[in-house]
């Protein structure tokens, strides 16, 4: 089935000279979040806000109505690696291509579902003046409807709210997160928002990746969502990510991509756009894990820090995990949204608040409970920028990133490295094995009035995500 999508889709773009294809998203290039709205039907336990808008029924199916004509696939997967923990999706598509990436990035249906949906996308379809781009959920008639763009990660995002509004009513926490498994059958997590890092950090030798991006933590254990990856590959090489690198094959997708005379991929040509994605199934990964994996040890926080006042490394305490889970502080940077043009400092609960439809304190109260009960280890990374900021310094490289998060999870760290951010009540390392430099805050730096002034940036930007949870330790 899968090569018989695959050279459907070949007619709809090109293929390199080592066999990807190569397919262009259209006018919209990233995920339209002004376009997000959920069927209102009285559900009190749904935040509509400007992420998630409401939308009368009859004006979704109307627009549902609509795109019937123009639907040209047909396919049905699975989301959810769970036996009792997943949906059924029949996916329909205009683009033989975007049924493709859904192969790549659902599972195959093998288990009794939860729920049955359906969901269309259709980027020729402009639904109505009002609704140029179109993302609707209707949990009534489980319907997901996406119109007027082409970008890819629509349909993948889409389905990942449908699950944050099941899974929470199973006592099951959805999560917008890596998550690995190391070599002595420990978990690890990684929390982030798009372009901290998950893809790439959790993608290493050292790990067998459960996932790159969205998970459930049941009773039970942690489970993928999905059954394959959506990778940036922005400046993609095989030395810095290589097994990123090298799950590229046919029949993965590159999306946004331009060849290069050669007819070879060239992953830093940004003429289209920073966001330029590759979309493959897990079995392109030689080391994955396919099943339910054990409790997590540790929990990362991914954080592109813009200011440079965020150390490279911190050992959260149960109030501060709490506090920096609803505040989801990050920058966002490669143009992972529509009409983002440069990098800017953003506050978004749970690494992903576009994506979690129901009033926060659902997830809050799920995710402290996790935490209560496995009791595991919650760390802050800095994959963002040191001393100086995003102005004047430069970012943490992905090396050290890569080696404090291997110091993490083969439990190499302990509290005698542990110095206290005197602004922020962080516990940070100021020393980890294998990283030659000093992770500590230089002292010049700390005494300097950019540095003072980003501290209080900073700490109103906590207070105003979450002034509850402020209070120090």
């Amino acid at each position: 089935m899968e090569e018989q999508i695959y050279q459907q889709a070949a007619r709809e773009g090109k293929i390199s000279k080592n066999g990807l294809l190569c397919v262009t998203s259209g006018q919209y290039t990233a995920r339209y979040a002004q376009g997000k709205y959920i069927v209102d039907e009285g559900d009190q336990s749904i935040a509509y806000n400007d992420f998630h808008r409401p939308i009368a029924k009859q004006t979704f199916q109307d627009y549902w109505q609509k795109s019937e004509s123009h639907v040209v696939t047909d396919e049905c997967y699975q989301v959810g690696n769970h036996a009792l923990y997943n949906v059924h999706v029949r996916v329909r598509t205009e683009m033989h291509w975007h049924q493709l990436f859904a192969d790549h990035l659902f599972l195959a249906p093998e288990d009794h579902p939860l729920e049955t949906w359906e969901l269309r996308c259709i980027p020729s379809l402009r639904v109505s003046d009002e609704h140029p781009v179109f993302i609707g959920i209707c949990m009534s008639t489980k319907q997901v409807l996406i119109t007027g763009t082409g970008y890819a990660g629509e349909i993948k995002k889409s389905m990942f709210s449908v699950m944050n509004l099941i899974l929470p009513k199973m006592g099951v926490l959805s999560m917008h997160c890596s998550a690995v498994l190391t070599k002595s059958n420990q978990s690890t997590l990684l929390l982030g928002l798009s372009g901290t890092g998950k893809t790439s950090l959790s993608s290493s030798e050292d790990f067998s990746l459960i996932g790159d991006d969205e998970h459930g933590w049941s009773d039970d254990g942690i489970f993928n969502l999905e059954g394959g990856c959506y990778a940036k590959t922005i400046n993609l090489s095989p030395q810095h990510e290589p097994e990123i690198f090298h799950a590229l094959k046919p029949p993965a997708i590159l999306e946004n991509t331009l060849l290069d005379e050669d007819l070879m991929p060239d992953f830093t040509n940004t003429t289209i756009t920073e966001n330029q994605r590759a979309a493959y199934p897990l079995s392109h990964i030689p080391d994955h894990h396919s099943g339910i994996a054990p409790h997590p040890k540790d929990i990362i926080f991914l954080c592109c820090d813009l200011y440079g006042v965020i150390p490279a490394v911190s050992w959260l305490t149960p109030k501060q995990a709490a506090m920096f889970y609803m505040v989801g502080y990050t920058a966002k940077v490669g143009a992972t949204e529509v009409g983002m043009s440069s990098i800017q400092p953003v506050s978004s609960p749970c690494f992903g608040h576009p994506f979690f439809a129901r009033h926060l304190a659902v997830y809050q109260k799920l995710f402290e409970q996790k935490l209560l009960r496995h009791q595991p280890r919650v760390w802050l990374v800095n994959t963002g920028w040191g001393p100086g900021g995003f102005e004047h310094g430069s970012r943490i490289s992905i090396s050290d990133t890569r080696k404090i998060i291997h110091a993490i999870t083969h439990q190499c760290l302990n509290d005698s490295t542990l110095s206290v951010h005197q602004a922020l009540g962080l516990r940070y390392l100021t020393k980890i094995k294998g990283i030659n430099r000093s992770l500590a805050l230089p002292n010049d730096w700390v005494a300097s009035q950019q540095y003072q002034e980003s501290c209080s940036v900073l700490k109103q930007l906590f207070q105003d995500s979450q002034p509850e949870l402020l209070a120090r330790d």
